[in-house]
């Protein structure tokens, strides 16, 4: 695929296929469907129309006005990128003194993934964690209380991948959370296209 944000167009690669190539061309309308981050995207596409890029046969159409994003989650989750990955302070010790820094995978207002060693911080499921402290690049650090949810040892055996929900979320970490996703979201969706998402 390749977008032509001149001409306000998108080049598809056509199928191998004579029938499925007659099926495609011919049709009123078509429905795109991807997985991308296992989030669901769909928009639908009308009129396609034959051409090449590259010598290579493909079909064209407009660019989408509306692309719809499916996510079967109560909260809108996204990955953090290594240049605005936010981390946690997560304390390890019987008497809380001491505190981990982990990863944070991914981060939604409702929760977060984390990756963690069981050399140090290790997670049992359904346990709280009281005093963990995240930080946000770009937004600042808030304080928050997390269940463990869900743990999953790497292949290796040498970490974990450690789900967690939070736990009596105060409004001001609420609000900066959604500030981290949002911009989180905004710097994704500038580097994959300029769609407007639904």
């Amino acid at each position: 695929m390749k977008v032509d944000g001149v001409r306000n167009e998108v080049h598809f690669d056509l199928p191998n296929q004579p029938q499925q190539q007659s099926q495609l061309l011919e049709a009123a309308e078509l429905v795109c469907i991807a997985f991308i981050e296992n989030i669901k995207m769909q928009f639908t596409i009308g009129a396609p129309r034959r051409s090449s890029e590259g010598g290579y046969p493909t079909f064209l159409c407009a660019i989408p006005e509306r692309v719809l994003r499916l996510q079967r989650r109560e909260y809108y989750r996204v990955r953090t990128p290594e240049g605005l990955s936010a981390s946690c302070l997560v304390p390890y010790s019987g008497d809380r003194a001491q505190y981990e820094s982990l990863r944070v995978l991914d981060v939604s207002v409702g929760g977060l993934a984390m990756l963690a060693y069981p050399r140090h911080f290790d997670p049992n499921v359904t346990s709280v964690i009281d005093r963990c402290y995240l930080d946000l690049p770009g937004v600042g650090t808030v304080t928050v209380r997390m269940r463990v949810a869900h743990v999953a040892t790497s292949a290796d055996g040498l970490s974990r991948r450690c789900g967690c929900e939070f736990v009596d979320l105060s409004p001001q970490a609420r609000m900066m959370l959604q500030r981290y996703v949002h911009r989180l979201d905004v710097e994704q969706r500038h580097r994959g296209g300029s769609y407007k998402v639904a």
